[in-house]
């Protein structure tokens, strides 16, 4: 075997001695085979990934090849003392840089390792500190110290003594393994560093390359899946951190409108055979009117052509810019709407008043529950999901929208998502994250809400709101209101007006929220409200009391026969984790009302939701216990999945008590294409009223507008047949064409967006400067439906308004490689009846490369990992990139103007090597392309 090994390494000095001599003639395939098996270190084969691997290999290969070859065989392998500390030289062939790589992480900053005959050595304190090992080296003692993975599994090395300790346990090794740089780092063998850790290090001298194994995740790779769990929870919430330019779009004197449109016609018998027409019809049209933003309604029907008509007058701003001193973030006037304040008051639809706030624009007035309101499409349904538990759906609408209010918000983090269903098999998801402590006030800051209304139904009204954040984890809180109380709320006495005070405190004590509301009425009596959140593993807890003193009423809580004396909730949820069944969400709660007397009604439910194999199910219970009453309990079925296209959705109501029985049954399904329209169809029955009922809906969309024919037939000859018609209309203010679309835009934002090419980079579009056809626009970093015309136009509609948006010019959408936008985003708010137009100034930017060699004595050799930096005249680094295996760089996307191009000093210092001077660039738009811009690195020591 000795005789073999020997045979080898004489073979192998054979091959090396005719490569040396006809370098231009021999295959290095053959060498680099032999000198695998003979070296424990990786100089791999032919193979498309590595240096000389093709037939159009280089003529002087790079560095780590020629001197990994050049040392390892042709150089002396004297053999060193074992009872002695190896002495490195400094000597250029002798030195490695080597790119370390983990998995799929690559570092940028290079390695300088040290071979000494058949051994490379490591440097132990760089090593560590690059791959977060805790362990720390002192070269003037020749100590080495820290901890592998985990405290108990302690660290010792005294390479004086050759001597390491690890997890207890001392070991003796040879001296030569190690070696010391003093003022530098203590170098170990990469074979004996392997051992100790331990960990697999596979060292490719060939391709400069040192790839780290481990069997257990290192510190590193678990801090970077952090940072990447993070940045994934990060990117579902709509808050993003760009520095992007703000860009503000004032108030017009006038705009041209934005309108939705709907209308309805049709026909129905009822049970008699009477036959009777039906009509209705709503238009909504909201536009820029005396410098404010104005919406105006009007609806009816064949009973009433005018049954409601409402405007609006109002200004709204995120910045808190408004009304001066006040720092308003909206005022209105006309039809507006007031919040519901807890135990008080309950939702009202609008109507006149005024109302000044300066509450931010995107939070919910209640703190603990959240509205879902948008755009729904004829033809289109919604999903409404929270934590992956279907709460609702809505079939379809017929104003075109969508309303899920007063979703309650649980203790932690809520994740919303809205699925939307729409013809031909689409499936649209909107993502919203909503934590109670956005509801607190920030520290210092101080928010109210001013209004006062009058109409006919819900009478003369006002309130007062204000809040203060107090510290990060406590608001205080007050409210004043007025309202009239009517025979609907107060029997006893006549109608009058009830005066209501609030003074509360909401907050976070550990893991623990808490809102505390004392409220007195001045006509009747008082009540102190309280309540507490929290979370504990897998479960959430609520619960909550209200106490009633001196015949306390309001609309939420109206007089009874039996004045109310306290209300008592409790609410649990949690989920039984994912097994050998998926993951099941439930949810218990508990409402009790004790009432003078001793009477008593407590209501409990039960909701559990279960998604597997693609189907949605939930199952909701109630029962009700009323003082000397008979229990009462129901439930209610859902079942829904997608599938072949299709919507399958099924849904039953049924009693427990006092009898059992199926009350109901629904089976609906849609999905099915009949002259390009959208089909839906279903069967229900009422099992108690022995009525069957069938319909059949059809729903097209002509992309300018929508049709829908909506047909039910019950038992008995009950028909209804309503022929519908949607459509939405908004101006482009580019073309000044009017936009048609079948699904609502007046609610919503609008933008017009183009990209030019900006010449003389003045950030305008001037005469001569043509727009780029067929560009794209990220909105938050996502895509969103969008018209471009042939102009380059991008019209965008049906964006949510008064929130922060990041708008951004998709990259792979210009067709030059060299187009740059001079600004990458813009972030602005929209706002309903306005389309913004956002300009993206294109400019012509220019590449540099070139080719970085380290000197050795008289030959020169390409090397990898350099850092290379493109400088502004001021010195500033605008951009930096590493070179490629063969040395070769290229930075691209380099604005016009004038740079300095350098080595990176922080990396010529930390490998000994002397200053590169920096090279004066000039990027100009007629000539954008430097080629040939190369560097030489040079050690600071000699070789004797």
């Amino acid at each position: 075997m000795a005789a073999a090994k020997h045979l080898k390494y004489i073979t192998v000095l054979i091959c090396l001695y005719v490569a040396s001599s006809h370098a231009d003639n021999v295959n290095l395939t053959a060498v680099s085979s032999i000198a695998q098996q003979a070296s424990p270190y990786d100089i791999p084969p032919s193979s498309p990934e590595n240096i000389g691997a093709s037939e159009n290999k280089p003529e002087n290969p790079p560095i780590m090849i020629a001197a990994a070859i050049g040392a390892e065989f042709l150089s002396k392998s004297a053999k060193s003392d074992p009872s002695k500390i190896t002495e490195l030289f400094d000597d250029e062939h002798n030195l490695r840089l080597l790119e370390l790589h983990i998995g799929k992480y690559r570092f940028d900053e290079l390695i300088a390792a040290y071979q000494q005959g058949d051994i490379l050595f490591i440097p132990l304190g760089t090593f560590s500190e690059l791959i977060d090992l805790a362990i720390t080296t002192d070269p003037t003692s020749g100590i080495a110290q820290g901890f592998i993975f985990r405290e108990e599994h302690s660290f010792y090395l005294d390479a004086n003594r050759g001597e390491v300790t690890i997890a207890g346990t001392l070991t003796q090794f040879d001296k030569n393994k190690v070696a010391i740089r003093e003022l530098d780092d203590i170098y170990v063998d990469s074979i004996t560093l392997a051992k100790w850790l331990p960990l697999s290090l596979d060292i490719n001298l060939y391709a400069s390359r040192l790839n780290i194994i481990s069997s257990k995740p290192l510190p590193f790779e678990l801090r970077k899946k952090r940072e990447e769990r993070a940045k994934k929870v990060h990117a579902r919430v709509a808050d993003r951190d760009q520095a992007y330019p703000v860009q503000k779009d004032n108030y017009q004197q006038w705009s041209y409108p934005m309108l939705n449109q709907s209308a309805r016609v049709g026909f129905s018998r009822d049970a008699n055979g009477d036959f009777d027409g039906t009509f209705g019809y709503s238009t909504y049209a909201s536009a820029d009117l005396l410098y404010m933003e104005s919406a105006w309604y009007l609806a009816g029907t064949e009973e009433d052509f005018f049954e409601d008509a409402r405007v609006t007058f109002a200004r709204r701003d995120l910045s808190e810019s408004l009304l001066g001193s006040m720092h308003a973030t909206e005022y209105a006037f006309g039809h507006i709407n007031e919040p519901r304040l807890e135990i008080i008051t309950r939702p009202l639809d609008p109507q006149p008043g005024a109302l000044v706030s300066n509450y931010p624009l995107a939070r919910q007035l209640q703190y603990d529950s959240q509205n879902f309101r948008g755009p729904l499409p004829p033809g289109w349904e919604v999903e409404l999901y929270r934590n992956n538990e279907l709460l609702d759906y809505i079939a379809s609408s017929d104003n075109g929208l969508y309303q899920f209010d007063d979703v309650p918000l649980l203790f932690g983090t809520n994740y919303f998502r809205l699925v939307f269903y729409g013809p031909q098999g689409k499936v649209q998801e909107e993502n919203y994250r909503y934590t109670l402590d956005r509801t607190l006030t920030q520290p210092g800051k101080h928010h109210y809400r001013a209004q006062a209304s009058a109409g006919e139904e819900f009478g003369v009204r006002g309130l007062l709101q204000y809040e203060h954040g107090f510290n990060s984890a406590l608001t205080l809180a007050a409210n004043l209101a007025t309202i009239p109380l009517d025979k609907r709320y107060v029997f006893s006495e006549p109608e009058e007006q009830h005066n209501y005070l609030t003074a509360g405190v909401r907050g976070f004590f550990t893991s623990l929220f808490y809102r505390m509301d004392f409220i007195e009425d001045m006509q009747s009596g008082s009540a102190l409200d309280w309540e507490i959140q929290t979370s504990f593993r897998n479960l959430i807890f609520k619960v909550g009391e209200t106490y009633f003193e001196n015949r306390f009423v309001s609309e939420e809580f109206p007089e009874t026969v039996q004045p109310i004396e306290q209300e008592t909730i409790v609410e649990l949820d949690f989920a039984i984790p994912a097994s050998a069944i998926p993951r099941i969400p439930i949810t218990f709660d508990m409402n009790r009302k004790q009432y003078e007397g001793g009477f008593e009604i407590t209501q409990y439910g039960n909701r559990l939701s279960i998604q597997a194999y693609g189907l949605s199910i939930s199952n909701t219970l109630n029962m009700t216990q009323q003082t000397g009453l008979v229990n009462l309990s129901a439930g209610n079925f859902q079942i829904s999945r997608r599938a072949f296209g299709f919507n399958f959705r099924g849904s039953a109501s049924y009693d427990i008590q006092p009898e059992s029985g199926l009350n109901a049954a629904t089976f609906t399904v849609d999905g099915f294409r009949l002259w390009n329209a959208s089909i839906s169809s279903g069967y229900s029955r009422v099992i108690k009223s022995d009525i069957d009922e069938v319909f059949f809906n059809m729903n097209r969309s002509h992309g300018a507008y929508a049709l829908g024919l909506n047909t039910r037939y019950s038992t008995g000859g009950v028909l209804a047949v309503d022929l519908t018609f949607t459509i939405g209309i908004g101006r482009e203010p580019r073309s000044t064409t009017w936009k048609p679309e079948y699904r609502p835009v007046a609610t919503q934002g609008a933008m017009s967006v183009q990209a030019f090419v900006d010449k003389n980079v003045n950030g305008t579009a001037d005469t001569g400067e043509e727009t780029i056809p067929n560009i794209k626009v990220k909105v938050n970093g996502g895509h969103i439906p969008q018209q471009i015309d042939d102009n380059g136009v991008v019209y965008i509609t049906g964006v949510e308004p008064y929130r922060e948006l990041d708008v951004e010019l998709a990259l792979e959408s210009l067709e030059d490689p060299l187009w740059q936008p001079s600004t990458a985003g813009k972030r602005l708010a929209l706002r309903p009846g306005y389309v913004s137009k956002i300009d993206f100034p294109v400019i012509i930017t220019g590449e540099i490369d070139g080719t970085a060699y380290v000197q050795l004595d008289d030959q020169r050799k390409e090397v990898a990992g350099v850092v290379v930096e493109l400088l502004d005249l001021q010195g500033n680094v605008v951009k930096s990139v590493k070179t490629e295996y063969d040395g070769f760089y290229l930075i691209d996307k380099v604005a016009t103007g004038k740079y300095q191009l350098r080595v990176s000093r922080e990396q010529t210092d930390s490998l000994n090597l002397l200053p590169v001077k920096p090279t004066f660039v000039i990027i100009e738009a007629d000539n954008p392309i430097v080629n040939g811009m190369d560097f030489v690195l040079q050690k600071k020591f000699t070789t004797e």
